[in-house]
């Protein structure tokens, strides 16, 4: 990735640190949201509530279709934050996720997911998995 995207991108991401250690007005915060309009390049990051935190338009967005390169940027600059401690000056609740969204804020993909360590997730094929090995169970124990 591009220096300048990542600084533009840091830059986006700082002051939306800033504005939520200064302003917060939620009671819990649970997610950053982080949605880029690709006709205009602009990136706007968002709270959980889905108050406007920070803009800047990334010239190298405009018009770009790819999403996977503008996720991979995002995530480089978001892992980055995580590893230097940038999110733990926030009074977040767990799980503390950050993600990209499109405009209706739905999460295209998460950057960032930060769990308390009580908390198990469930792969997305788990009960698939179960219902077939009670399926078989079931088989088996009916054909005895």
């Amino acid at each position: 990735m591009a220096t300048r995207v990542y600084n533009e991108i840091a830059s986006a991401l700082t002051e939306a640190i800033n504005s939520l250690k200064e302003d917060y007005a939620g009671s819990s915060l649970t997610d950053i949201y982080m949605v880029v309009d690709k006709d205009s390049g602009e990136l706007s990051v968002y709270d959980d509530e889905q108050n406007l935190l920070s803009q800047i338009i990334i010239e190298s967005w405009i018009e770009q279709e790819d999403d996977s390169r503008i996720v991979k940027a995002l995530g480089e600059v978001v892992r980055q934050f995580n590893e230097d401690g940038r999110f733990d000056s926030l009074d977040t609740y767990k799980p503390f996720s950050v993600s990209f969204t499109d405009e209706n804020f739905i999460v295209q993909e998460e950057l960032l997911v930060i769990e308390d360590d009580s908390i198990i997730r469930i792969e997305n094929d788990f009960m698939e998995r179960i219902d077939k090995e009670f399926d078989d169970f079931l088989n088996k124990l009916l054909n005895e």
